[in-house]
């Protein structure tokens, strides 16, 4: 076999997720959503005006809010030489690499790290979009497919609902493409005693590698199921009667064991700092049957299973209209909370293989994505994994194992076109009697589907909403009829197969993801000259935020991290619930909005507390009344001075109490000598007992007058201090270094190292 037919599936992946990008690969524009960006001031006078405003999807926002912000510090921290354990510029300071979306040790990530940030999401998408399309290639390959078959499950997986759907959001999609490349590898580990060793350690780079993607949620469903894939295998060597055949499916599961356990070291670097963040995480709360029933609230509803046939049943926010169900909750992006479609044809393939499972040794993957199912659909399979699994009852949006249903289903999609349509001999008769009923009632229902959702649209209804499921069924009769007279599908068929499946995905999923010009990506804003270049922390005030409108909000949440400023507020699913706790003695309310407990959003500019923690830039849209404010600007927005701000470090022998702030006289300030991001270095003024700083604390926070460490402490219920020695240094230096990253480090570093010296050693050995 020549190179050329041996890879030219893999150049053909590569073509296709290249077509499927090329909008922004080669041209001017982002994978963004930069046309939110103004609806918010002040950049609504900023932009050029849009013809129509587009509809909002929180979901989507998360690219501009979160994801590009942290890309953007972690880059400019990595250029600088410098790990980003803490970022400076959110919640008054909180850790970074923590929080496992950061994703700062994921290897791909280099994309961000060497080409400017906003291009790098186009090409870290077009990379794993690739990537999916190859590893699903790989593990159909593995169960004996042809080419065609292991093509059919690549298209179909590499463009499914949940990776489209969530394609702006790097870190689910970064995680989830590498379930695949893991199964790949268990099936290897269980199936070839000869490589076995080999094969269990290059699983470990791989569950390693996953986690370090940066999405937990997507990294335990992937460990619950290889879980499910060695009961499986267990079930398996119980019930087979062949000793020695029953010793090596043993083995297997050991080294399946033992390899993903060891999967978990190689992301110690991450995993053990995430662990200690969790632990004070806002969102940490007791398991109890009313949280339980509380969280299958956002369980995907019954009716949401048309949508694996027609993913536009309710409309599709690309097209600037949804109505389904979960909109009530979730508003627009419910569209991307329960999309499982991964076309209509590899359905009805995959539907289609379930008589051969057994005989293509793919029953496992029936069960999983039955069970996705059950799971997404908040059914009593849910119970068990709420209150035994760690951590599941903190994952939000449970319909999001889906991501499961598309990898089993679409690896059954090619099951059922290598087992129903190419294998000699299974009697043509037991096919067409058994799938043909299937096809036409699945087309009969979807066409029924379609007509019902066309009454969503205002004009005429998509044309892909009504032909795509007909067409389907054309293809469908032809691949029965060649089987029917015992003939294989010619090539040209094959292919024109092949070129439906995609443009079945294409058109789905042509227009959901927004794009934008470069220059509207978070423009440049004056706040740096505005303060004159100084150092200070800031409070920008915004009226609500909103699951179903645009919110009327200033400046995104995570703004101040690109403007290289200092915020009290922040956008974070892992804040401390210290630093919450304040928040909410300051505003006398819940400090987040109803509709997302992840973010802090502040109205009461009056509070003590916002002096007490430095703030001395309120920015603001409209005009504010206060005796302690004077104006700086009122261009783009109102800017003010904060005459009462605290200063950023002092010296006091006793520190001020929250509740006698009021009327409190400023303590003298101490110079800051410098402020980076994990270390800060503090020059006392006058004696006193405690160094207090208006940062917020962490685990990890060490002080240190020269070589001495100092005793360190939390005050006003997050914020940091240390003990001074009773002669006052002349310094104080502060440095974030928190145990639990060094511990994984270390753990991450010997892990990769035995493991990587085992794979050179079986090298050498084989080369003998």
């Amino acid at each position: 076999m020549n190179s050329r037919n041996r890879f030219w599936p893999i150049l053909l992946i590569g073509f296709l997720a290249i077509c499927f990008l090329s909008p922004v690969l080669f041209t001017d524009r982002v994978l963004l959503p930069g046309r939110f960006l103004q609806q918010l001031q002040p950049f609504a006078g900023m932009l050029p005006a849009q013809k129509t405003a587009p509809k909002w999807n929180v979901l989507q926002w998360d690219a501009l809010a979160q994801y590009y912000p942290w890309r953007l510090f972690a880059q400019r921290s990595i250029r600088n030489n410098e790990i980003p354990l803490w970022n400076p510029h959110q919640f008054c300071g909180t850790p970074f690499v923590a929080n496992g979306q950061s994703a700062v040790f994921y290897p791909p990530n280099v994309l961000f790290w060497v080409l400017p940030v906003d291009i790098a999401f186009e090409w870290s998408a077009a990379l794993h979009i690739f990537l999916a399309g190859v590893f699903m290639f790989g593990l159909a390959r593995e169960m004996v497919l042809s080419k065609t078959a292991a093509l059919v499950s690549a298209i179909s997986f590499m463009f499914c609902g949940f990776i489209v759907t969530w394609l702006e959001l790097p870190t689910l999609v970064n995680a989830a493409v590498w379930i695949p490349a893991a199964f790949w590898l268990v099936e290897r580990v269980l199936r070839f005693p000869g490589t076995r060793r080999r094969d269990a350690v290059l699983l470990s780079l791989c569950v390693g590698v996953q986690l370090l993607a940066g999405h937990f949620q997507i990294s335990l469903y992937l460990l619950l199921a290889i879980f499910l894939r060695v009961l499986w295998e267990n079930g398996a060597a119980t019930l087979n009667r062949d000793r020695s055949s029953r010793r090596q499916q043993w083995r297997g599961i050991a080294a399946l064991s033992i390899g993903t356990a060891l999967g978990i070291l190689v992301a110690a670097i991450q995993v053990l700092p995430t662990a200690e963040l969790a632990r004070c995480n806002h969102r940490s709360a007791e398991r109890s049957i009313e949280a339980y029933q509380w969280y299958l609230s956002n369980a995907m509803s019954p009716l949401q299973l048309g949508r694996l046939f027609v993913p536009d049943l309710f409309g599709n926010p690309g097209k600037d209209i949804y109505w389904g169900p979960g909109f009530a909750t979730a508003g627009q992006a419910a569209y991307t909370e329960y999309c499982g479609y991964i076309g209509f044809l590899p359905l009805l393939l995959a539907l289609a293989s379930l008589p051969f499972l057994r005989r293509a040794r793919a029953g496992f993957y029936a069960l999983l994505s039955g069970l996705s199912l059950l799971v997404a659909l908040g059914t009593p399979v849910t119970y068990p994994l709420y209150f035994l699994v760690p951590g599941f009852s903190q994952m939000g949006g449970l319909s999001r194992i889906l991501i499961l249903f598309c990898f089993a289903a679409a690896l059954m999609a090619g099951v059922g076109w290598e087992y129903g349509w190419r294998q000699a001999d299974i009697s043509p008769k037991k096919i067409i009697i058994s799938c043909l009923p299937l096809g036409v009632g699945a087309v009969l229902a979807s066409e029924l589907c379609a007509l019902v959702a066309a009454s969503a649209f205002s004009e005429s209804p998509p044309l892909p909403l009504l032909w795509v499921p007909l067409l389907s069924l054309l293809i469908w009769s032809v691949i029965g009829g060649t089987r029917a007279f015992n003939t294989p599908p010619p090539s040209l068929f094959r292919a024109a197969t092949l070129a439906w499946i995609t443009a079945d995905l294409f058109v789905f999923a042509h227009g959901f993801n927004p794009t934008a010009p470069r220059r509207t990506i978070y423009p440049s804003l004056p706040l740096d000259a505005l303060s004159h270049g100084k150092r200070s922390r800031c409070l920008t005030l915004s009226k609500d935020w909103s699951l179903f409108r645009f919110p009327r909000a200033t400046l995104p949440p995570n703004a101040m991290t690109v403007y290289r400023q200092y915020d009290v507020q922040g956008y974070d699913s892992l804040q401390s619930k210290y630093y919450k706790n304040l928040m909410a003695r300051l505003e006398n309310s819940g400090p987040s909005p109803p509709e997302n407990g992840n973010m802090i959003l502040l109205h009461n500019y009056r509070s003590p507390i916002v002096s007490l923690l430095g703030v001395r830039r309120i920015l603001s849209p409209e005009p504010l009344e206060g005796e302690q404010l004077r104006l700086l600007a009122d261009s783009p927005l109102y800017m003010y001075e904060n005459l009462d701000a605290w200063p950023a470090a002092f010296v006091v022998d006793r520190l001020p109490d929250i509740e006698g702030l009021q009327g409190a006289a400023r303590p003298m300030p101490c110079d800051m000598h410098s402020y980076g991001a994990q270390t800060v270095s503090v020059i006392p003024r006058q004696s006193g007992k405690y160094l207090a700083l208006t940062d917020s604390f962490s685990p990890g926070w060490h002080a240190y007058a020269g070589s001495a460490p100092l005793a360190t402490f939390v005050w006003a219920d997050a914020l940091r201090a240390a003990e001074l020695p009773s002669q006052t240094p002349i310094r104080v230096d502060w440095v974030y270094l928190p145990n639990s990253f060094r511990a994984g480090a270390f753990l991450s570093f010997l892990t990769i190292l035995g493991l990587t010296g085992f794979l050179s050693s079986s090298l050498q050995v084989r080369r003998r």
